[in-house]
């Protein structure tokens, strides 16, 4: 696996707006037979996506490259993230959510698909009917959850009542109005948090449960080194650890709840770290990560369309994206 686009809880970055995550399963000589044959072509020492897409013979060399692996659903998957609506999705999930569970309705809420139309409604509306203060919105808010303070509760309790004052749309003010505004329920919320925005662990969790659907046996996870998958590497051991003190063998597991279906990541065994120049299969990932990351961009209008995303998309590139997080 490699990623693009990490910010981390930066959901705010307006340069990287499209965080993805790439997943090979091919076996070692044939990613290194793709790889030596791409880099004769090049004068660089490992594939790097971001350093390809800036000429044209660069990228060409990864259409040939990826028109050259025949990938499909059973050895490649990207999980992409649009962090416009990710933040969005999230503002509904961490502020809304607690109210829904206080009344019994969480699940429920989940279930009906209310939750993901509020997350929609609040993407679409929330620039329009709040002007300059959406953005005063979400900063509070990533303030608050990254690094919880009584200040940071302060600023994003005096953020959000402007908000509903400005606030002209009846259905937007609705959303405003049902989220939670007290600094005893911001503290029980966010005071323990860790990573809670960063896309990075969503991609991971979706990545290992589709594989584990799909392979229906244990498997090692090989990433590239990352600082943050590296310290929740740890909680995925635990969940292993876990379930191999009930006894039972371990099989693929999927969650369904309404409209929901979320393969977890029962299978998986393990997960190393490795850099990119010493592993071709991550250095596949890597162009896949940015093919990715290109495509959704264009799809979901923040990247202008260009004839690079058109000739990926004609390959395949688009198919083999699952659970895209965006509009």
């Amino acid at each position: 696996m490699d990623e693009t686009g990490n910010t981390g809880e930066n959901l705010l970055d307006s340069a990287q707006p499209i965080y993805a995550l790439a997943a090979v399963c091919v076996d070692e000589e044939r990613a290194q037979q793709a790889v030596a044959s791409a880099l004769r072509r090049t004068e660089m020492r490992e594939l790097k996506f971001q350093r390809l897409r800036t000429s044209g013979p660069g990228r060409r060399n990864m259409l040939t490259l990826i028109e050259g692996l025949n990938l499909d659903s059973e050895s490649a998957a990207m999980m992409v993230v649009h962090k416009p609506w990710m933040l969005a999705a999230k503002l509904v999930d961490e502020l809304i959510e607690p109210r829904m569970l206080a009344t019994g309705r969480q699940m429920d809420w989940y279930v009906s698909g209310t939750a993901k139309e509020m997350a929609d409604v609040l993407f679409a509306l929330a620039p329009r009917s709040l002007g300059d203060l959406y953005r005063e919105l979400q900063v509070a808010f990533v303030a608050l959850v990254r690094d919880y303070s009584e200040e940071s509760a302060a600023v994003f309790l005096a953020a959000l009542q402007r908000s509903r004052i400005v606030c002209a749309n009846e259905e937007m003010l609705e959303l405003l109005s049902i989220m939670i505004d007290t600094p005893a329920e911001l503290e029980a919320e966010f005071a323990t948090r860790k990573d809670a925005l960063d896309p990075a662990l969503t991609a991971l969790y979706c990545q290992a449960g589709r594989w584990s659907t799909l392979l229906a046996k244990p498997f090692a996870v090989v990433h590239d080194d990352s600082s943050t998958v590296r310290s929740w590497a740890k909680e995925f051991e635990v969940m292993r650890v876990s379930r191999e003190r009930t006894g039972e063998p371990p099989r693929p597991e999927t969650l369904f709840a309404g409209e929901i279906e979320m393969d977890l990541p029962t299978m998986l065994e393990s997960i190393s770290f490795v850099s990119s120049e010493h592993d071709e299969r991550v250095q596949l990932a890597d162009v896949l990560a940015g093919a990715a990351a290109h495509v959704f961009g264009v799809l979901t209008g923040v990247k202008p369309p260009d004839t690079f995303a058109r000739d990926l998309t004609r390959l395949g590139i688009a198919d083999l994206i699952f659970n895209p997080v965006g509009p």
